[in-house]
This record gives C-alpha cells, sequence and structure tokens, in this order.
C-alpha cells in the first residue's frame, strides 16, 4: 500500500516501483501483485469500468485483512486516510474473538519508507498508531476531520463497514466451528468455504445496503445545500430589484414633484 504523490499518476519518479521491484526480487515465491492503479479502473470509465470500479471499492478491506501487504511510507503517509486503513487492515488478524494485533514474528506486512521518510521515525510512529489499535479506536481516529481523503465519500462508506468488519470475523469463526462439530457436516469438509463466503456474501449484501442509505443521505445533504443556495441567491437578488425599485420610485417622486412645484399645483 502506498500514497498515490499526484492525483493522475502515483508514483512519477517511480521510486515506489522501484521498491516493488526490490520487494519482489526477495520474495521470488510471490507470484500474483494487487495494485489499485493497475487493478481497478481509472481516470474516465466506461459505464461498464464504473460498473466494476463501484463492485471493488466496497471489497478492498478484503484484500488488505488477508493477504501479505507491503506498506510503502513516505513523510505525509500517516495524515492520509486511506494509507492509515489499509495499514491497520495490515497490522490485524483474525480469530474467534475477532479482529486482534498480529501475533509477532507472523506479520503479514512489511514496511519500506522513500524520499524523507524514516523507519525511526515515520515507521515507528505508524506500527504505534496501529498495531495494537481495536476498532473502536481505529474508528475514532479515522474518523478525525485532520485525516485526509480525496473523495469524502469513500470516507463515508467505508467506516461503517470497518465498525462491522469484527462482527464479520467472527460470525465466520462460529460458522465454521458450527460445521466442524457437526458430524453430518464434517464428512463435506469441502463445503466450509462455500458457506463461509455465503455468509461473507450476506455481510457484504448489509454493508452494501449500509452504504445505499449513507449514499442517499449524503445525496439529500447535496441537494438541500444545493436549494439553500439557490434560494440565498433568490433572495440576494430580491434584494438588489427591490433597492433599485425603491431608487427609481424617489427618483420620480421627485421630478413628479418638482414637477408639481413649476406648473403651480401647489398652490392652494
Amino acid at each position: 500500500m502506498r500514497r498515490w504523490e499526484t492525483p493522475k499518476a502515483p508514483d512519477p519518479k517511480g521510486e515506489q516501483l522501484r521498491v516493488l521491484k526490490e520487494h519482489l526480487r526477495a520474495h521470488p515465491k510471490i507470484s500474483r501483485v494487487w495494485i489499485d492503479w493497475c487493478c481497478m479502473p481509472q481516470g474516465e470509465r466506461s459505464a461498464t469500468d464504473l460498473a466494476a470500479f463501484k463492485r471493488m471499492l466496497p471489497r478492498i478491506n478484503m484484500l488488505y485483512l488477508g493477504c501479505a501487504v507491503l506498506l510503502i511510507v513516505d513523510n505525509t503517509y500517516v495524515g492520509r486516510f486511506w494509507t492509515q486503513f489499509e495499514a491497520w487492515l495490515a497490522m490485524r488478524s483474525c480469530s474467534p474473538s475477532g479482529l486482534g494485533p498480529t501475533v509477532e514474528n507472523s506479520e503479514r506486512y512489511v514496511m519500506q519508507c522513500i524520499h524523507l521518510a524514516q523507519d525511526k521515525f515515520q515507521g515507528a510512529q505508524l506500527r504505534e498508531m496501529w498495531r495494537e489499535a481495536s476498532s473502536k479506536k481505529a474508528y475514532e481516529a479515522l474518523s478525525s476531520p485532520d485525516v485526509t481523503v480525496t473523495n469524502q465519500s469513500d470516507k463515508d462508506v467505508q467506516l461503517p463497514k470497518l465498525q462491522a468488519l469484527d462482527e464479520q470475523v467472527r460470525r465466520a469463526f462460529a460458522l465454521a466451528a458450527d460445521a466442524a462439530s457437526d458430524p453430518s457436516a464434517s464428512a463435506s469438509a469441502e463445503e466450509l468455504p462455500a458457506k463461509l463466503l455465503l455468509l461473507l456474501e450476506a455481510a457484504q449484501a448489509r454493508i452494501t445496503a449500509l452504504e445505499a442509505e449513507v449514499a442517499a443521505v449524503v445525496a439529500a445533504k447535496a441537494e438541500a445545500e444545493v436549494v439553500a443556495a439557490a434560494a440565498t441567491k433568490d433572495k440576494a437578488e430580491a434584494e438588489t430589484r427591490g433597492d433599485k425599485f425603491r431608487k427609481a420610485a424617489a427618483h420620480w417622486k421627485q421630478q413628479y414633484d418638482k414637477l408639481k412645484a413649476s406648473s403651480g399645483g401647489g398652490a392652494g
């Protein structure tokens, strides 16, 4: 996981690529690599690409929760939402009690610092922040307004999912334990992955529904802001027209009074 250095080119100088290549040379057993820039549709997306992107984005957290992760850390890594969220996920282990810190010497992540970042500073800070952080602490920290994100909707979608992950993991282990203790189920162990997949899909469906509710609230808020802005503009325009009308009325009253006085209409 690394930070995009520019909105359109995540690694303009190739420094992140250099670190990745060195890591792959040192770990020749790695056969597949997932990188968001390469594996998710970027830039101007067709309708098909956009649909694929929307399917992928809500599920990215599962990758960092279950795969080996290379954290490429620069000087601004700690201030970004996605980098911190994914670093926290990479430092988790799954157990029947839910999410917990990875066991010592069994970490799934490797950290490499680039540019001005140093492991004894930024690396140490990242480990101190997230290695022992509970789901509750992670939610509170990532909700902070000084944790920046390019698209606020990403934060709105991912934070509720963070709260659900603990329960999701506990339910998956409970299902596995039930299957293992059921004699009728123990004879067909190959069915267990399918059952776990169904459970995860059900949980994902619930998360997707929550995301839709959040999106609806965000859309309603945006629409209300547009209406309020239009009303403010209409009010300002009405006040401007009113001022012009009052000035015009005063002018023409003065003209009328002058005309009336010159014609003797004021004598009585």
